[in-house]
């Protein structure tokens, strides 16, 4: 496999696994820093799914690198 594919298969990986995560943090960054931004518990609770799942999925994501990259 070229280098490049096995880019092209990680960056897809990592993307896939975080992609509700990329989601809420567009949903949220559109909101959080303007001056009339007031935090609420909805917004608390979409960042603690993003805490939870970074938190988490580390070694699920870690073993999926591992059998991207081992030889076939």
């Amino acid at each position: 496999m070229e280098k490049e594919d096995l880019e092209d298969d990680l960056y897809r990986l990592i993307k896939e696994e975080y992609f509700d995560c990329e989601i809420i943090i567009n949903e949220l960054s559109n909101k959080i820093g303007k001056p009339t931004y007031k935090p609420n518990f909805e917004d608390s609770k979409k960042l603690n799914t993003i805490y939870k799942k970074l938190q988490n999925s580390h070694h699920e994501l870690a073993e999926k690198i591992i059998k991207l990259f081992s030889p076939q």
